[in-house]
């Protein structure tokens, strides 16, 4: 591998462990297999060197799942073709050499359904070749369903699949056919499509249609566009949204088993394309070393997120430190309290080391703390002085108590406009002023003899205009008697 390729290679496989780290997909381990549409709308995008660009991305974070470096590839267009695995040190011009030699290897159509077939016999061989079941429901209305097989055996990996292509496939059927069918399958199809740089849009109706595909055991399909294949920040993030809710489904989960309790390594047999391909663990080592140190890509690559995980480890304990000083500087913590925070957060790597920091901190926290001991006197001491008060200063107290039960707060005539009033009139006619009690109630005695003659005035209003209603009304009958024309 060309030194300047060698370090090409390392920029993109930094950007793509990023975004496998932001969409926590770290550890994850799956077979990726790469699919290429060579039909013939792709011709301007492998001549623009498009398809070569998003290819060497593709390896890139392919790299981070499946890290041996070697990439089963397919070609597809109205039908199948096997290319050469793509090899880490054999990624620069691979797609000229393998899979556009020469204007001959583009094809007229562009259908799915063979690559998809090929691919899942290349994986899951056994349970790709038993034949699906029709049956009848329905009492009433009946109609057939078709029952595709299951998993035979639990699988130790996934299997992650990129198929990158321009439009949507003349056989939409078959293609609808073969993805429910995969879904019961531990494969995943990650569908690309390429934006043309001139002219209209792409509108990838069909492929929008599989990204919500119904009828299937799990929806194991994603979609996303590229316009720009030089945008890695946006390829990255296309090819980790989806894949992270698939790999936490429990149909999923349900069949993916890791290998040391018996889940079955995925292999087989490439058809025309010469052989057997061994198991991923199997395949030989292909990478270069380097010339200087004798150490291969994924080996430097390795060393490299040890460091990183190292620095990151030492950022998080000094920023552990860093909020223990500031605890300690604005608040009255015991130091035993401190310590068993310090002791607790350098060592919050895992559940055991936690609790064992906290057993250990436990002792000093039973201890007696100067510190403690002299605030609970001070306490004590305060308490007991306001139990303890003087003979003169509660015998004062008591008193103030008594004279404020036998007073009566009650408002004062300038307050209150009808006593001012009644007390003015008394002054008028040579009254002594009476105290305010009294005023208090010769005013409620003249508000009660008003409201009894307001209610006999009412009452003799009521019966004066009672005879005269009776004596209008008889008037109104004799009005109306002597209109009525008299019967002869």
């Amino acid at each position: 591998m060309h030194v300047r390729d060698q370090q090409y290679l390392e920029q993109l496989l930094r950007r793509a462990d990023d975004a496998v780290h932001r969409h926590h997909l770290s550890g994850v381990k799956a077979e990726v297999v790469l699919v290429l549409d060579v039909s013939k709308s792709m011709y301007s995008m492998y001549k623009s060197n498009m398809v070569s660009e998003l290819t060497t991305r593709l390896m890139a974070l392919s790299l981070e799942w499946d890290d041996d470096g070697v990439i089963p590839a397919y070609a597809f267009g109205d039908r199948c073709r096997h290319l050469s695995d793509l090899r880490v040190n054999e990624f620069s011009g691979w797609v000229e050499r393998e899979v556009i030699r020469t204007g001959a290897d583009f094809q007229n159509g562009c259908n799915y359904a063979p690559v998809i077939n090929e691919v899942c016999s290349y994986f899951f061989p056994e349970d790709w070749r038993r034949p699906a079941r029709e049956v009848t429901v329905g009492r009433i209305f009946k109609k057939t369903q078709t029952l595709y097989p299951t998993l035979s055996a639990p699988r130790a990996y996934p299997v992650y699949a990129l198929f990158v292509t321009s439009g949507d496939c003349q056989d939409r059927d078959a293609t609808t056919d073969a993805i429910r069918r995969s879904s019961r399958l531990p494969i995943f199809w990650q569908f690309i499509g390429l934006q043309k740089t001139h002219g209209p849009k792409t509108r990838f109706s069909f492929l929008k249609k599989l990204d919500k595909l119904g009828n299937t055991h799990v929806d194991n399909c994603g979609f996303f566009e590229v316009a720009d294949t030089r945008d890695d920040t946006a390829i990255f993030e296309g090819l980790c949204s989806e894949f992270p809710s698939y790999l936490e489904r429990p149909e999923v989960t349900a069949m993916l088993l890791p290998e040391e309790l018996g889940g079955k390594r995925t292999k087989g047999e490439r058809g025309a394309g010469g052989g057997v391909t061994l198991d991923t663990a199997e395949r030989l080592a292909i990478y270069d070393p380097d010339e200087e140190g004798g150490v291969g890509v994924l080996e430097r690559r390795a060393a490299q997120r040890q460091a990183a995980q190292a620095r990151a480890e030492a950022r998080r304990s000094e920023r552990s430190r860093v909020d223990i000083a500031q605890v300690e500087a604005t608040t009255d913590l015991p130091a035993a309290q401190s310590r068993m925070i310090k002791a607790a957060s350098q060592t919050r790597s895992t559940p055991q080391a936690r609790a064992e920091a906290t057993d250990a901190a436990r002792p000093a926290l039973a201890a007696p703390n100067e510190e403690s001991l002299a605030r609970r006197q001070r306490r004590i001491r305060r308490e007991t002085e306001q139990r303890a008060l003087p003979a003169d200063l509660a015998e004062a107290q008591a008193e103030l108590a008594r004279q404020a039960a036998r007073t009566v707060v009650r408002p004062a005539m300038d307050e209150d406009p009808a006593l001012a009033a009644l007390q003015e009139e008394k002054t008028r006619f040579g009254l002594a002023a009476l105290p305010e009690e009294s005023t208090r109630f010769e005013l409620a005695a003249l508000q009660e003899e008003s409201t009894t003659m307001f209610a006999a005035v009412a009452d003799d209003d009521r019966a004066a205009e009672r005879p005269a209603a009776a004596r209008g009304k008889r008037a109104v009958r004799g009005g109306a008697a002597s209109a009525r024309p008299r019967a002869r």
